[in-house]
């Protein structure tokens, strides 16, 4: 059951400082006499991590932010590492469906028109919606392409670029959203464990909070990072560098698609009338629209969000007991308690090779990210100097 205390229903009582200090302090004298220890840190730090990506639209990586479990509010991000480009960020009640995140993939390539060479991502079932989807297109529009899945699956922290970006996040947006939503927690007003007030606080938070990320993206995209001396990839603006590499002595390896093709995916492995696209069962979304169209709400922000979701969850607490209503409540607990992680089987081919050769590449074309970089090479901080205000 989600709780969101963060502790999953138990009270766990810290062991007191004088029984711990000593079992740290042992284990770092240890560590630092251990030869087996010793050796592993020196391989791993003197060892350089990199990244290989031979140009824009060559990769695009796809990752899942779960920080935010103990609101059952969860992220999902697609990057082209090449730029840095945000693809897309989402925030919805799951991120572990693979219709929905095929889905999310397919929108952004019909808003390009385009896709890349290969996608990547870590393991798990929950992104073999991408996976097939991704390599059923590459194989209708070339068939030279059947034998292989057009998907590289990066286990172990080598699925950089996406974890560097959550760490971004992290920071520079995160806090202040956090606090607001820890607030009401802390002041009763929302309990993650009750099917009511999960389902009003998903409509009133998530449609907001997505147009908090949507907005963060826009100046992400468009903000040029800290100069570092370090990096081997393109200085600039990640949409810049997106939308014009040759500016930036790179190239585009971008697959301009078939349309026809991409519907055939969507139907296949993102059906429409999935029940994951709906933000809260129809039914309850019928009620709540006709009691925020009553009420005349105003645009929510910050400072009435939880004044909204009080009001609506106490317009639906005195309804008069209504036998469906609550049917569909526990159908949306069962639902959540089985966290619906629907499987999906990736399709039965030999994964992606990756010593492959680029088609066209030189050698100023093929750069790479080393994840010693990660603390330093895309740390945002605001060097543009543009309108407004960013809270």
């Amino acid at each position: 059951m989600p709780n969101p205390r963060g502790t999953n229903g138990y009270k766990v009582t810290p062991a007191p400082d004088t029984v711990i200090w000593p079992l740290v302090e042992q284990f770092v004298a240890e560590g630092y006499t251990n030869p087996e220890i010793i050796t592993k840190l020196k391989d791993y730090y003197d060892t350089e991590h990199y990244f290989w990506t031979a140009g824009v639209n060559e990769l695009w990586c796809f990752d899942q932010h779960n920080k935010w479990r103990r609101f059952q509010l969860f992220f999902h991000v697609g990057i082209e590492p090449f730029s840095g480009y945000v693809l897309w960020l989402k925030v919805w009640w799951t991120n572990h469906n693979p219709c929905l995140i095929c889905r999310w993939y397919c929108d952004i390539v019909e808003r390009l028109g385009e896709m890349p060479l290969i996608t990547q991502s870590d393991p798990g079932t929950k992104n073999n919606g991408i996976a097939n989807g991704h390599t059923l297109l590459q194989h209708m529009q070339d068939p030279a392409l059947d034998k292989t899945l057009q998907h590289s699956f990066k286990g172990s922290h080598r699925n950089i670029k996406p974890e560097t970006f959550w760490g971004q996040l992290r920071r520079q947006w995160s806090p202040g959203f956090e606090s607001l939503i820890d607030w009401g927690v802390k002041e009763g007003l929302y309990n993650a464990d009750d099917p009511l007030q999960r389902l009003v606080f998903h409509y009133v938070f998530i449609p907001w909070i997505q147009q908090e990320l949507d907005c963060f993206v826009d100046r992400f995209n468009r903000t040029k990072p800290q100069y570092n001396s370090h990096k081997l990839l393109p200085h600039g603006c990640p949409i810049d560098i997106f939308n014009q590499p040759e500016k930036f002595e790179s190239r585009d390896f971008v697959v301009k698609i078939h349309p026809p093709y991409l519907t055939e995916v969507r139907n296949k492995y993102a059906p429409p009338d999935y029940h994951v696209f709906n933000l809260v069962p129809p039914a309850f979304a019928l009620q709540a629209r006709a009691i925020s169209d009553a009420a005349n709400y105003p645009p929510i922000c910050c400072n009435n969000v939880w004044d909204i979701y009080v009001h609506l969850l106490e317009q639906f607490q005195n309804q008069p007991n209504n036998t469906e209503f609550q049917a569909m409540l526990a159908k949306s607990a069962i639902s959540d308690n089985a966290e619906d992680l629907d499987f999906m089987p990736v399709i039965p081919l030999p994964p992606h090779w990756q010593g492959r050769p680029v088609v066209g590449g030189t050698p100023h074309n093929v750069a790479c990210y080393s994840s010693d970089e990660a603390e330093t090479d895309f740390e945002y901080e605001w060097t543009d100097d543009l309108d407004g205000t960013w809270d």
